[in-house]
């Protein structure tokens, strides 16, 4: 990865830190403090950027000494919380913080050096997706540019007849280092793959306004779906029995009541993957007034979400929860997750 001639399109030490950047921004305490975060949650979050920090130190290190791997475990969690705007009119009327957990796959230690970029800003990329975060410009002009790949200099330094009357149009308008990033990232596109994927887009479509309401409208694939989605409901050991039964017919209701606002049926893989985790009832006061006044202060509500390595989805909920709650919180992260989870939208084709 270094050295000019045969250096990749992005370098680990610039891009990477570009990258990072903004969740590093996001997390950072005074930050948090800006954003009405708890003390609690600056805790996390100052831990997630020294576990980021630890995997970037990792990567560089794989980069400077290849002979010495320096990772010990095959992944690392960032744990963050995050603050949302309300889009309402009044100030309670959603949760105002989300707490969701990301798994990085480090990179392998027989993964060739020059597939180590790129491994990683998928990674990254997967963090700030899953942080609400923007994603920034990888390179800059300057990255990407390389004077060895320059068309105004001979091959071997052998100037030829051709080559010298190349240089009279050339000469006319020497191209911007953007126009040859611009090149460079045209050329580096798989046309057949992406025309597949949009074909296939098309033939889902198709699909989808065939089968229309199909689950929905039908009573016994309806009630099939809920009790895959009930299937993967795991309690911690803290609730009781009884606590399971009402949580299993609770959910059960709340799913099928609110079988279309939560996508049950066009999100219905996602559903049938993911994991819910039933947990102990809430130590504080959990009155809707009690809640709401929690909300204002951007205090956490008992609900995470995490991705996996696997990019396989698990949601943590109290097994006191509140029915409107639960709703919001679900709808919330529901986008952000399926979008990622949909491995045929592209979005990691971007840095292969």
């Amino acid at each position: 990865m270094g050295g000019k001639s045969g250096r990749c399109l992005f370098s680990t030490a610039t891009s990477l830190k570009k990258l990072i950047q903004p969740f590093v921004m996001k997390c950072h305490p005074d930050m948090a403090k800006q954003q009405g975060l708890p003390k609690t949650a600056q805790k996390v979050n100052l831990l997630a950027i020294q576990n980021l920090n630890s995997y970037v130190d990792g990567v560089r290190s794989m980069e400077k000494e290849p002979s010495k791997y320096p990772f010990s475990n095959d992944l690392v969690e960032i744990e963050f919380v995050m603050a949302f705007q309300s889009a309402a009119s009044t100030k309670a009327a959603q949760p105002t913080t989300s707490r969701r957990r990301v798994e990085l796959q480090v990179p392998p230690a027989t993964l060739p050096s020059s597939k180590v970029t790129p491994y990683v800003n998928r990674q990254m990329v997967k963090l700030l997706r899953m942080a609400d975060l923007p994603v920034p410009s990888l390179a800059t002009d300057d990255d990407i540019y390389d004077e060895g790949d320059d068309e105004l200099h001979p091959r071997n330094n052998v100037i030829t007849e051709e080559w010298m009357a190349g240089q009279v149009i050339r000469h006319v308008r020497r191209k911007t280092a953007w126009e040859r990033s611009r090149e460079k990232f045209l050329s580096r596109l798989n046309w057949e793959k992406f025309d597949k994927m949009y074909q296939d887009a098309l033939d889902d479509m198709e699909a989808t306004l065939m089968t229309r309401n199909l689950i929905r409208d039908s009573p016994k694939l309806r009630k099939q779906l809920l009790a895959k989605i009930l299937s993967n409901i795991q309690f911690t050991k803290e609730v009781m029995p009884l606590e399971r039964l009402v949580a299993y017919r609770r959910l059960l209701r709340l799913l099928d009541d609110h079988f279309d606002y939560l996508y049950l049926e066009e999100f219905g893989k996602y559903w049938e993957e993911l994991s819910v985790v039933v947990t102990g009832a809430r130590s504080y006061n959990t009155s809707s007034s009690a809640m709401r006044k929690r909300r204002q202060r951007n205090l956490e509500t008992g609900y995470s979400f995490t991705i996996h390595h696997d990019n396989s989805v698990t949601v943590n909920i109290p097994v006191d929860f509140q029915n409107d709650e639960l709703i919001q919180e679900l709808y919330r992260n529901l986008a952000d997750f399926y979008e990622w989870t949909e491995r045929e939208n592209g979005i990691e084709s971007i840095f292969e």
